[in-house]
């Protein structure tokens, strides 16, 4: 019975849940098993070294499954029948809680509202543009946006109209969260991307949030200098689309937060400079909406360090933002070579040295600048990488950046 339970929870996750089989037997199994080998005082040594020897094979097995959790779900529930024979206690809780682990995992962490329904603490939406045309646009009005709602372990299509629906009763809007991701990334490692963004946010959250991914067309393409070129200039021209559906989540949440890296963050910077009222050459200008605030975090960005000063192309960037943190790595051997993108005004990345840098840029204290932009260097920490993910597992900074899209920090 308990394997045929556990079987059919692991066929529904197995292609797309590999790092939860991982969570869930080192954190549950085997962080148990060896506490167990200090805890239990058998009689005998005899009976000492039968508890040394079963918990020996019961953690070398599960050791076997993890290495195996690429594989089918058939030598998975073999595998978990030779371990669950050893101890018919430990088989018994780790179903009940291999499932509430997996429901947290794929659902989300639930938060009670003023004794109303319980929601979902972590409510992740994508909203798409990979189908819309990655040029300039001179029609006026809401893009034509693909929207969709990850909801029991899979996406499903919604409308836009869904989307700016309140999601707790009485008509409050969570915080909502947008993010936008880098360059060279196909739709479906956007989308794991955003559900590891997703497992941070939740694990500091205190209350519920709507987490928005802006999912553009960055596919990489087999000729590489010129594919960067490319991709540059249309995370220039999402910034239209990307402001516009800043502006519209704007209007059902009294808090944004905007979460960007890399290209990401280039057209996180130009659509706060659009939605301000700000224009770029050869994209269509949007009205001020005057929304009070944003918090906006930005990870190795792939864009001009001077592009935010006063008169900086996007200086109207900063007009609506209550504070920016920035993260960057003086050793990213990518943005190291930024120069190259531009050969005429071959710029300096504010991934690589930060915005409005001065003196030098290996210093691990927050720049001078604006009071409202607060930066640090990842470089001693994460050493020579590009990679967002090093940023969220490697760097202790990356708490300042939950912090400031969870609005806990002044």
């Amino acid at each position: 019975m308990f394997v045929a339970q556990l079987y059919d929870t692991l066929r529904v996750v197995q292609t797309k849940h590999v790092e939860i089989f991982q969570q869930i037997f080192s954190k549950i199994v085997l962080r148990p098993i060896r506490g167990a080998r200090i805890d239990s005082q058998p009689a005998s040594v005899h009976s000492r070294l039968n508890a040394l020897h079963c918990a020996n094979l019961q953690e070398n097995t599960m050791k076997s499954l993890l290495r195996m959790s690429q594989g089918s779900v058939d030598r998975m529930s073999f595998a978990i029948r030779n371990a669950f024979t050893f101890i018919p206690i430990v088989r018994m809780l780790t179903i009940v809680l291999v499932a509430s682990t997996i429901s947290k995992c794929c659902i989300g962490q639930t938060f009670q509202v003023d004794g109303s329904a319980s929601v979902a603490i972590g409510d992740v939406w994508e909203v798409s543009t990979r189908h819309l045309p990655c040029s300039a646009c001179s029609n006026v009005g809401l893009a034509n946006f693909e929207v969709l709602h990850f909801e029991n372990c899979q996406w499903t299509c919604r409308t836009m109209d869904d989307l700016l629906s309140p999601t707790i009763e009485g008509g409050i809007a969570p915080l909502t969260i947008l993010y936008v991701h880098g360059n060279w990334m196909e739709r479906n490692s956007a989308r794991e991307r955003v559900r590891i963004i997703d497992r941070h946010l939740a694990a500091q959250a205190c209350e519920p949030y709507r987490l928005i991914m802006f999912s553009w067309p960055s596919q990489r393409d087999k000729r590489i200098i010129r594919d960067v070129r490319d991709n540059a200039q249309c995370a220039d021209f999402e910034t239209y689309y990307f402001a516009q559906l800043l502006q519209a989540v704007s209007q059902t949440s009294s808090r944004v937060s905007i979460h960007g890296f890399s290209f990401g963050a280039r057209t996180v910077a130009g659509g706060l400079h659009l939605d301000a009222g700000g224009s770029i050459p050869g994209i269509p200008c949007l009205p001020n909406a005057g929304h009070t605030a944003y918090r906006v975090t930005l990870v190795a960005p792939a864009m001009d360090r001077e592009w935010l000063q006063t008169n900086g192309r996007l200086k109207f960037a900063m007009k609506n933002v209550d504070q920016l943190v920035n993260l960057y790595n003086s050793r990213d051997p990518v943005l190291r070579r930024f120069r190259f993108i531009d050969s005429i005004a071959r710029p300096i990345a504010a991934g690589f040295t930060g915005f409005e840098a001065v003196g030098n840029p290996r210093i691990t204290e927050p720049l001078t600048g604006s009071d409202r932009i607060k930066q640090f260097d990842c470089g001693n920490q994460i050493g020579n990488t590009h990679a967002e993910l090093d940023y969220y597992g490697k760097s202790p900074c990356f708490r300042k950046v939950l912090d400031n899209l969870l609005w806990k920090s002044p």
